[in-house]
């Protein structure tokens, strides 16, 4: 399990286990109670919270009880964004970076009675200090002032502290609440789109010790006479059949001739560290799916040699492996000739165009005279999620910019 649903820079798959998943859920779902302003959201906070502490009876819920274990996660790694202040508690809500119980150490006890909201503190936009934070710690009276008190009813917002843009997304939660490890199990990237899966779990089995080999399945209790089928001369293991074996050593042999360097087949490791330091990146790229492709071949020649008694030669093995490589090949774009249709004299063309990747939306426009000359142009990211949207407000902010510009607009 830990080896299969750690991530793909630690030497696992990348699956997330259900369990996994229904906490970072509950994280999520417990940030959107606090955040949103949902009726049910409302609702929950008016039921489960009291003075903004969890209520202590017992609620018969199929949800809460799986909410409440991250309220003061989600707290913790929340700060509050001043606007009005009629949202946060002025002692115990986060909206200075830590919350002023903890800062001027209140006990826990009397926490329950400090109730006061920041708007509260605030005067003719003017901040009203207690005599007691005054006389305990005047860096924090200090602190306090320089947080600008906005002129206009701008709403409080609680981020999330690790968030670019202060929302925390389902990815967010699951990466909080299960971190992934550090340190890389694999010395390079295995999983490619040019590449096969099939073909890298191949070598993904290889590195954990997971092949199917008479090896491994004596270790499982199986009795087998164990030969290599390709060599005909040793016993069949992971590192006889990838590394030792005289079929892989001239293939290795092979590929080494064609990329000009020596592929040491003493271990996993060092057959993928062979590679040259000075191959550019398209170069990297072949040699390594070279490599991949080479050990889903060879463990396909020991099957069908084992089970289908077929004859695999070196040339036929070599060929698959050319085949292989040549169809995870990309043709790079062909440049698409666009011909502008030519305006009226003294006219402007306007060609506009929205984009939405992921969550960014932007939307741009290009002007030309009718001699096809820049005359202008601009991008710029929209609230938007539609890309209908981006199209129409690429359109108007066209429009707004060319009235600067000559009257006749095409």
């Amino acid at each position: 399990m830990k080896k299969v649903c750690t991530p793909y820079s630690a030497g696992g798959l990348d699956l997330r286990p259900l369990s996994n998943i229904n906490a970072a859920m509950m994280l999520h779902l417990c940030w959107k109670f606090l955040l949103s302003n949902d009726q049910w959201a409302i609702m929950c906070r008016a039921r489960f919270l009291k003075h903004g502490f969890l209520i202590r009876t017992a609620i018969c819920s199929s949800i809460w009880h799986g909410i409440k274990p991250y309220y003061e996660e989600v707290i913790r790694s929340s700060v509050w964004i001043f606007g009005t202040g009629d949202k946060i508690l002025y002692w115990r809500d986060n909206w200075l970076g830590t919350p002023l119980v903890e800062i001027l150490n209140i006990p826990i006890a009397v926490h329950k009675l400090l109730n006061t909201k920041v708007v509260e503190m605030i005067n003719n936009f003017s901040w009203i200090i207690p005599n007691d934070i005054a006389a305990l710690d005047p860096q924090l009276v200090t602190k306090i002032k320089n947080i600008i008190i906005p002129r206009q009813p701008y709403e409080d917002l609680l981020v999330w502290k690790d968030s670019k843009d202060g929302l925390l997304t389902s990815k967010q939660a699951y990466q909080h609440v299960f971190p992934a490890p550090t340190a890389p199990f694999l010395p390079f990237q295995l999983w490619y789109d040019y590449i096969s899966s099939s073909h890298s779990f191949v070598v993904w089995l290889c590195f954990h010790n997971k092949m199917p080999t008479d090896e491994n399945l004596r270790k499982r209790g199986c009795v087998v006479v164990s030969i290599c089928v390709l060599c005909m001369a040793d016993c069949e293991s992971a590192a006889h059949l990838f590394l030792f074996c005289p079929f892989t050593v001239q293939l290795c042999n092979w590929l080494g001739d064609l990329f000009g360097v020596i592929f040491a087949t003493t271990d996993y490791a060092s057959l993928f560290a062979s590679f040259s330091q000075a191959w550019s990146t398209q170069v990297h790229c072949i040699a390594l799916a070279a490599i991949i492709h080479t050990f889903h071949t060879i463990w396909m020649a020991r099957n069908v040699i084992r089970f289908n008694n077929a004859s695999i030669t070196l040339h036929a093995a070599k060929m698959k492996i050319r085949t292989t490589v040549a169809e995870g090949y990309t043709a790079a774009l062909k440049m698409s000739l666009i011909l502008w249709k030519s305006t009226t004299i003294y006219w402007i063309n306007a060609n506009t165009d929205g984009s939405v990747v992921e969550h960014s939306v932007a939307c741009g426009c290009v002007f030309r005279d009718h001699m096809a000359n820049f005359l202008g142009g601009f991008a710029t990211k929209i609230p938007y999620s539609i890309v209908l949207h981006a199209e129409l407000m690429a359109i108007i902010l066209a429009l707004e910019m060319a009235q600067g510009m000559v009257t006749p607009l095409d």
